[in-house]
């Protein structure tokens, strides 16, 4: 039997998966991950990243008005609009809360991981197993290179019965194979 995937989120799950708390709101039904604002489809928890150039606790406005049903923060948002109404995960570092969700969608998914390492070639050995492995339509593969500072891909997986596993680099920081942190 191929493994189905879960399609969404409940609020106890992400803070068993993240070990944050339920600061604010009352929890709702989640569809998705995404990290970026303004590619945040309705349902899609936002996880406020803080990086070089830009913080998104700042778009945390943004995510309410594009529908996301919760907040996972590392400092309390100061709002006044549709933000002080969404449930709120407060953690320590929404970072390694990303890594953290990341961890938990690949295991409850229960597929096998390949990661790849080395300094070349990693994306076409990456495509050649998944053309070995079944093709396109039963394997998940990143992209591009859709990889963040922690080295965990933005991929989505594809929700159905026809995923079979995961091909993606491993990270270079924790030796880890990445998962995809950004999902429907």
């Amino acid at each position: 039997m191929t493994p189905q995937l879960p399609a969404a989120w409940t609020i106890d799950e992400l803070l068993e998966a993240t070990g944050g708390q339920l600061v604010r709101g009352r929890p709702r039904p989640v569809d998705g991950i995404s990290i970026d604002s303004r590619s945040l489809k309705p349902g899609e928890a936002f996880v406020a990243i803080r990086g070089p150039r830009f913080d998104g606790h700042q778009f945390v406005e943004e995510a309410a008005r594009r529908g996301s049903p919760c907040l996972i923060v590392s400092q309390m948002p100061v709002s006044a609009n549709g933000a002080a109404s969404l449930p709120t995960v407060l953690v320590p570092d929404t970072i390694d809360a990303l890594a953290h969700l990341a961890r938990f969608h690949r295991r409850r998914m229960g597929v096998p991981v390949i990661a790849i390492t080395g300094s070349c070639g990693k994306t076409t050995t990456k495509d050649l197993l998944t053309h070995l492995l079944g093709g396109s339509a039963t394997i998940l593969k990143t992209h591009g290179t859709q990889n963040n500072r922690r080295c965990i891909t933005r991929s989505r997986p594809p929700v159905g019965p026809y995923l079979r596993g995961s091909v993606g680099p491993k990270s270079a920081r924790t030796g880890a194979p990445t998962a995809p942190a950004t999902w429907r």
